[in-house]
């Protein structure tokens, strides 16, 4: 089971990453880079480097906590601007500040070098170890558990409150199920950070903890299918399918026993909803179709 984490900003991924025309580019390039620094990127679908690049871009954009915003412009449909900004090679990205380019890059490089770039325009020095950072989230976005704890645990020998090393090793745990080891990282993080990265972190954890003292899969099942309206017995088998990492269907159980006994239990099916989206977090996708599904059952 693989976990991503989310920016600790609240603001939308959908407001820190767009896409450019020649319509908005004054207003979401020009006027916007008055009030913060807005990266340019120009690419184009048949340029292997700028495919590569994107991804990274955005990681690295939605990290730096709304910091900085994105704008990618398709050179295939909007030659003009790439004319406009005198771009020669794809991918070249350009930094914008009060209106005019101020620092830019070409070619593919890798994820700590974008931050880098990044933290210069915006005045902040990186971590030393940032790019064992990088190696150790990318480790367990690929599922290698073991080799990300073993690099969030270099780290945490020299920086022991390092944030994304204890939330990073802390859900590395999570997914190999063991929830007393995450639970430990877990508490070593400060109480005064309320971000969502760490509050997406404990209310995993909550999950997690909570659906393992539950009965297994195919006992949960068997009595479902005795009995379809003893919405315990759905609710325990939602946890238990989000523990596996299927989370659309744990919100699929959570919400059939929400539309059928909305105020059971003083209304457990939703708190349940609202758990699992606290613990998916405020960019993924199924936290917002969740939400609009939600608004709709109880204000229709």
């Amino acid at each position: 089971m693989t976990f991503i984490i989310n920016s600790s900003s609240a603001r939308q991924a959908s407001d820190l990453i767009i896409d450019g025309t020649p319509t908005t580019f004054m207003e979401e390039v020009i006027e916007k880079s008055k009030k913060i620094i807005v990266l340019v990127d120009f690419w184009a679908e048949w340029c292997g480097p700028c495919l590569q690049l994107m991804p990274l871009l955005e990681k690295a954009v939605l990290e730096m906590s709304g910091k900085v915003q994105l704008v990618k412009i398709d050179t295939e449909l909007y030659p003009e601007l790439a004319q406009q900004c005198h771009i020669q090679s794809l991918p070249t990205v350009l930094a914008f500040r009060d209106g005019q380019p101020i620092d830019g890059f070409s070619g593919g490089i890798g994820l700590t070098q974008i931050k880098s770039f990044i933290a210069k325009l915006i005045g902040t020095q990186l971590s030393p170890f940032e790019e064992l950072l990088d190696m150790a989230d990318q480790a367990r976005e690929q599922d290698d558990f073991i080799s990300a704890i073993s690099c969030y645990a270099r780290i945490l020998e020299k920086e022991p409150k390092n944030v994304r090393a204890l939330v990073g090793i802390a859900k590395s745990y999570l997914a190999t199920a063991a929830h007393d080891k995450a639970r430990v990282y877990a508490e070593m993080l400060p109480s005064e950070d309320i971000s969502e990265t760490v509050q997406t972190l404990k209310a995993t954890l909550a999950l997690f903890e909570k659906g393992s003292t539950l009965e297994a899969v195919n006992i949960l099942n068997v009595k479902l299918d005795k009995d379809p309206t003893d919405q315990q017995v759905r609710l325990d088998l939602a946890l238990q399918f989000f523990a596996a990492g299927k989370f659309e269907q744990a919100l699929e159980l959570s919400f059939q026993s929400l539309e059928m006994a909305p105020h059971w239990a003083n209304g457990a099916a939703k708190k349940q909803i609202l758990k699992i989206l606290e613990a998916l977090g405020s960019s993924d996708p199924l936290t917002n179709q969740a939400r609009k599904r939600l608004s709709l059952l109880l204000f229709s």
